[in-house]
């Protein structure tokens, strides 16, 4: 899964550059899980050396629309937040995950970030 979301950070950033595309960002499934823990045993120090050198390369301050994978129920779901539309949406092709936990996760990834 890094693999590809190394390929889809690079095609966005390349397609951005010639013509005025959405601008997206995907994380890594090791720091978007860093960032999906509850509020009480999140720690900002874990994340903030990824998030600099991410922050380095990409401004993520200028992304519409920012990606975190992760693996819940044994497959893929995916969280967004897009701030073209200032909003966050939740992701889940298989339809396994409750919409309370999906709350939370979103609750959680939004608050964290």
């Amino acid at each position: 899964m890094n693999s590809f979301i190394q390929v889809l950070n690079y095609e966005s950033k390349m397609s951005s550059k010639v013509k005025p595309y959405v601008k997206k960002y995907c994380f890594t499934l090791y720091f978007t899980n860093k960032l999906l823990v509850p509020l009480e045993l999140f720690d900002p120090v874990t994340c903030i050396r990824e998030f600099d050198r991410i922050n380095s390369e990409e401004s993520l301050w200028k992304q519409d629309l920012l990606y975190f994978p992760t693996i819940k129920s044994n497959h893929w779901v995916i969280l967004s937040i897009n701030s073209l539309f200032e909003r966050s949406h939740f992701f889940d092709p298989c339809g396994t995950i409750l919409g309370t936990t999906q709350e939370e996760l979103v609750y959680n990834l939004v608050n964290n970030y």
